[in-house]
């Protein structure tokens, strides 16, 4: 198979975490929407502040819908925020059936339905289905934000919310004069939402820092930058340069805010080496990662090209074996889903490609895995993260075959050899040509 590796690129964010992404207007204020006009002056405290760090947003661009019952959608999103959880803004897909892109009223919800639902705050109404557009009770909000506070909640009692409820009171985030059998309405959220800020001891009148989360090469000529969440677009800057030298660019930021295209200008062309994009402008102190990598390797076309899997894998049961039940979330720790998501987990292990010439030029290829499934999840967790990099995790003891989808150099895509798991056993792949899968036995 003939395949030109004319432009091959890795892309690597520095210092950067995936951190929960905001798309509302942070410029809004309570002063923008006409049903806010004469609310209590303590509740409008809280919007504001609330509005400020794009955790909220209107219904229309003038009105709040403050009295309106809120959607399992809409507090969706505001728990991801609330509670800091990694949220992946390029996720179109979910594991709810009723959860679609192409769903013009829920679609933009997916990355919060579904960093809530890893996170083990919120769960669908059946194992495939979530009802975005359903309301929520008082109980069901009382229940999310106890437990994204790190409190475990009997359901068992009578009714099955009162524990939530009593911990909601005591720790603030109970909507007052409410019983747990109430439909919350979009005030109830704002009340639990600034009191859940205000018990995580996070800063209530101040923005998420800002970071860059991912630079890729988009053809020969531009670099796409995405940011973790908007940015004001009129002090925003992003800058290019290569070997320490700002390279001339045109930047066009997206209609959202949170992304651009930096096009090199005149003929220009990305050619072999590191570039850096950096983000200036804004306060320091709003900014947390301000540059994000981006490493164009030499082309190789010289002969038939061999995809292999490299390294050798040890995975392990940690699951099972009990290790990830120490991560608590407190104290500066990850929580337990973290430590049991591939995509976050130090324990998981990255799946590293390479690409052989004929002549025997070898290329790292980071960042080029499309998918990657387990016949058994139980015994092999997988994950792919936004830059397109893949993790396999050991859950427990028992064997497994994971399929790899990855993009080839010439724009095509092709399927890894299988891995077939078992505890504690290496994985030694040798190199085969894509489209051409086979199982590697242990």
């Amino acid at each position: 198979m003939k395949k030109s590796l004319t432009l091959l690129t890795a892309a690597a964010v520095a210092l950067s975490t995936f951190t929960s992404a905001a798309f509302a207007d942070t410029s809004k204020s309570t002063s923008d929407f006409k049903d806010l006009a004469g609310i209590d002056a303590g509740l409008k405290s809280k919007m504001d502040s609330l509005l400020s760090k794009g955790i909220f947003e209107g219904v229309s661009s003038d009105s709040f819908g403050i009295s309106q019952n809120m959607t399992r959608a809409q507090f969706a999103k505001v728990a991801a925020l609330v509670f800091g959880l990694q949220v992946d803004p390029t996720l179109r897909t979910s594991g709810f059936t009723d959860v679609r892109a192409d769903d013009a009223a829920n679609g933009w919800a997916i990355p919060y339905i579904e960093a809530a639902r890893k996170a083990g705050l919120i769960d669908g109404m059946t194992d495939t289905s979530f009802a975005p557009g359903e309301q929520v009770t008082i109980g069901q909000l009382d229940t999310v934000l106890v437990k994204g506070l790190g409190k475990a909640v009997n359901t068992a009692a009578s009714p099955w919310y009162a524990d939530a409820v009593k911990q909601a009171s005591e720790l603030g985030v109970h909507p007052a004069g409410k019983s747990g059998d109430m439909a919350a309405t979009r005030a109830d959220l704002v009340e639990g939402a600034y009191g859940a800020l205000a018990a995580s001891g996070k800063p209530r009148g101040q923005a998420q820092p800002v970071s860059i989360v991912s630079v890729q090469a988009s053809g020969d000529h531009a670099v796409q930058v995405t940011l973790d969440q908007a940015v004001d677009t009129s002090k925003a800057v992003l800058s290019l340069s290569k070997d320490g030298a700002v390279l001339p660019t045109t930047v066009a930021w997206s209609d959202n805010r949170q992304s651009a295209a930096l096009t090199l200008s005149g003929d220009a062309k990305l050619s072999v080496g590191s570039y850096t994009v950096t983000l200036s402008g804004l306060d320091p102190a709003s900014v947390k990662t301000a540059t994000g990598t981006l490493t164009v390797t030499p082309s190789a076309n010289d002969g038939d090209l061999q995809y292999s899997i490299g390294d050798t894998y040890d995975l392990s049961g940690v699951i099972e074996n009990g290790i990830t039940a120490l991560a608590t979330g407190r104290d500066g720790q990850v929580t337990r889903a973290e430590a049991e998501d591939p995509a976050f987990s130090k324990f998981a292990k990255e799946i590293v490609f390479s690409a052989t010439s004929a002549s025997g030029s070898t290329v790292a290829l980071p960042g080029i895995v499309q998918s990657v499934t387990s016949s058994n999840p139980g015994v092999v967790k997988t994950a792919v993260t936004p830059d397109h990099k893949g993790y396999i995790l050991g859950n427990k003891a028992g064997k497994a075959t994971v399929s790899v989808v990855f993009s080839t150099t010439g724009g095509g895509s092709a399927r890894s050899p299988s891995l077939l798991q078992s505890r504690k056993t290496a994985f030694r792949p040798r190199r085969s040509k894509p489209g051409n899968p086979r199982s590697i036995r242990t």
